[in-house]
């Protein structure tokens, strides 16, 4: 089956990540033909022995990613069995015969997203998310919470749409180097919506409340003028601004050592379709504390350490993680049985069903029964 992937909004980072771990789980089955739409930063990628990279663009932003996708992708694809739209948005003159993949949050009716991000570019990827939610195909959610939130979107649409958790596609290569280092790490672009000065804060209290306590690591790219500047401010007021060090973005083996050489994993995020950092931690056998949402829960099962919205009680689950041998030991080995449970042929299985349901709808059965990835 020849599939094209439209995936231009893919970018280094969790996007990218994704791409590679599912399309090259699809690509081991054996039964596809992928020819990947990427933007020139990714042309030399290589997904896989059957998947081709095409280069498209560059674009000058949004609205004009969004023309070609809607106008010029449908085009090229029209001999194509199937498409896979990795990226929220489908092309609409193609969605007979397309597989939606949802995976960000900010596109479905969140009320703290719309929120957050008020913007003319979030409307219209709100609207855009709508109408490839109506009318592909099928579509795949990242998350049975991320689902849940999109109901008003799929509400009464037949087939229902499926979920598919990814796996890990960082290769967690070598032991723990410790386990008494006393560092906190965090993971993640600097957005609002991560509220990284509330990691700060309560980074700043575990100071106060604990021994062996070593130092607050922040991984990831900064995402406006000055927002290392504005935490670092932070850290100062808290009185720890010796104490916490913005990595930068790190990927591949220096991010698995980050993750193995931590004492624990900390997200103090508002809102995640899927918290990847967290499941990589808990591969590397590193505890985690994360906030107490459903999709952290989703995620982390009875392997995470979870905090309600408050500094000090964040800063004692911390504590507990670093201080309580006995107890960080068994989280350790709890958190890599649950991140066991998340793998790339499960995901791939489910979305080549789909795949193949799109392309050969009248073979599709017409039951009511979800699929086995769907958490109903």
């Amino acid at each position: 089956m020849r599939v094209a992937v439209e995936a231009t909004s893919a970018a280094p980072g969790g996007g990218l990540s994704f791409l590679r771990g599912g399309l090259g789980a699809l690509d081991e089955l054996g039964d596809f033909e992928f020819d990947v739409f990427v933007q020139p930063g990714l042309a030399h990628e290589r997904f896989g022995s059957n998947i081709r990279t095409r280069v498209s663009g560059p674009f000058r932003g949004l609205g004009h990613r969004l023309a070609w996708v809607q106008l010029a992708f449908p085009r090229l694809a029209a001999d194509y069995d199937a498409i896979f739209a990795p990226g929220n948005i489908a092309p609409l003159p193609s969605s007979a015969k397309t597989v939606l993949f949802v995976q960000n949050a900010h596109v479905v009716p969140q009320a703290a997203w719309r929120e957050e991000y008020g913007s003319t570019r979030r409307r219209l990827q709100r609207l855009m998310a709508r109408l490839s939610i109506h009318r592909a195909a099928r579509t795949v959610f990242i998350s049975r919470t991320l689902k849940t939130w999109a109901r008003p979107y799929w509400s009464g649409r037949f087939p229902e749409p499926a979920v598919a958790h990814p796996g890990v596609t960082l290769r967690i290569r070598q032991a723990r180097t410790t386990s008494v280092s006393g560092n906190v790490l965090l993971v993640g672009n600097l957005v609002p919506h991560k509220r990284i000065g509330r990691a700060i804060r309560a980074f700043s209290v575990l100071t106060r409340l604990a021994a062996n306590v070593g130092g607050l690591r922040i991984a990831g790219s900064e995402s406006g003028r000055d927002c290392i500047r504005r935490l670092t401010e932070c850290a100062a007021r808290e009185g720890v601004a010796e104490r916490v060090k913005f990595l930068g973005f790190l990927g591949g083996d220096d991010l698995a050592r980050a993750y193995s050489a931590s004492s624990c994993y900390l997200s103090t995020s508002a809102l995640e379709a899927f918290p990847l950092p967290p499941l990589e931690a808990m591969a590397a056998g590193t505890p985690v504390v994360v906030p107490d949402t459903p999709v952290f829960q989703e995620v982390c099962g009875d392997a995470g350490i979870y905090s309600p919205d408050d500094a000090t009680e964040t800063a004692r689950r911390l504590a507990t993680a670093i201080n309580d041998r006995g107890r960080a030991d068994e989280l350790r080995r709890v958190a890599q049985e649950r991140a066991s449970m998340f793998s790339w042929q499960s995901f791939a299985d489910t979305l080549s069903a789909e795949l193949a349901k799109a392309a050969h709808p009248q073979s599709s059965w017409s039951g009511g029964a979800s699929s086995p990835a769907s958490g109903q």
